[in-house]
């Protein structure tokens, strides 16, 4: 942000710049940061509020009742925000609204959402991972590519999407096909609670488990 960084823990969100932290006040706990196109960073909070971050200030793009946990940019600068519970929402024209159900969406909790090649985005939720069409959203289309309780997704830079379930463990979608990873000792019978493709693996991370592990 500008030559700063955005950081946000559990005691405030600060603007990092050359060693100097200054606090944003936005009233709420942040749960989800993201970046545009532009290079303009958003923060969604617990409170469902939705803000754009400029340096140590910040403006009030949008509300919601709802809380608002994870979040992703996608390639054509909307900003897709799951919930505690809630569903899928959507930010575009300037305004925060639902992605309708009834098309197959998920509606309960979203653990995790990213962009996979092309207009779809893949979902992490409680009653499975989803691929989203997005093209006529918010009356959309998904499919569930399975039904186990997934706690984490990400999409690396080939397109393949990494998820993590509650149990410990972690799946591949790549080119229309699921496939479940080997176990790994470090994350048996342990949530997944973080997946973090780069150039030199997969890395991932379990809840109670032993550090991180790389595929």
């Amino acid at each position: 942000a500008e030559g700063g960084v955005v950081v946000a823990t559990a005691f405030g969100t600060s603007w990092v710049r050359d060693g100097y932290a200054q606090t944003i006040e936005l009233g709420s706990e942040v749960e989800t940061l993201g970046v545009r196109s532009d290079g303009r960073n958003w923060a969604a909070t617990r409170d469902g509020k939705l803000f754009e971050i400029r340096s140590a200030s910040a403006d009030l793009l949008s509300e919601s009742s709802v809380p608002f946990w994870r979040g992703h940019t996608d390639d054509m600068d909307r900003i897709w925000l799951g919930t505690y519970g809630y569903g899928l929402y959507r930010y575009s024209d300037d305004r925060v609204q639902i992605a309708d159900s009834s098309g197959g969406l998920p509606a309960g909790g979203i653990n995790g959402v990213d962009c996979l090649p092309g207009s779809n985005l893949i979902a992490a939720t409680a009653g499975g991972s989803v691929v989203v069409g997005t093209d006529t959203v918010p009356r959309s289309s998904a499919w569930a590519l399975d039904e186990f309780e997934c706690s984490a997704v990400a999409v690396d830079q080939d397109g393949c999407a990494w998820i993590g379930r509650r149990n410990g463990v972690v799946a591949r979608y790549i080119n229309g096909r699921l496939e479940e990873c080997e176990r790994v000792d470090g994350l048996k019978r342990h949530r997944v609670d973080s997946i973090c493709p780069s150039t030199n693996g997969t890395w991932v991370a379990a809840r109670f488990g032993r550090g991180v592990v790389r595929y």
